[in-house]
């Protein structure tokens, strides 16, 4: 797995590869800095990321990263919607009785509930 301080080589869809090192990270970006002129950028996990040997590291470090990030934000994606569409619809229903109430079609009292028509 990345981390930060890693040294990466990223390749972007037209072809063009970077070195730089691992600076920061979000759920779903990394923050690269570059060597050389590219200074820093932001990048998607789900992009094609390869760690690099770095010759500052006694260690050889993995090859491989694998990229499952993406199915797990759009499970917490889901579970996020599920939520906000209950607290939506409770405050429909809060919002219809309201105006019911306004407009005297019901009335609530000491003796419950009732529909006026």
């Amino acid at each position: 797995m990345l981390k930060i301080g890693d040294k990466v080589k990223v390749t972007y869809t037209s072809g063009d590869q970077f070195i730089g090192y691992l600076r920061g990270e979000t759920l779903k970006t990394w923050k690269i800095e570059y060597d050389g002129q590219h200074g820093e950028t932001r990048i998607r996990k789900t992009m094609d990321i390869a760690l690099i040997d770095d010759p500052e590291t006694p260690e050889l470090e993995v090859m491989e990263v694998p990229v499952a990030i993406a199915d797990y934000s759009r499970k917490q994606a889901r579970g996020l919607n599920w939520r906000m569409g209950l607290l939506y619809g409770v405050v429909i229903l809060i919002a219809a009785f309201a105006i019911l109430v306004g407009l005297d079609l019901l009335e609530v009292g000491a003796t419950g509930i009732k529909f006026v028509f």
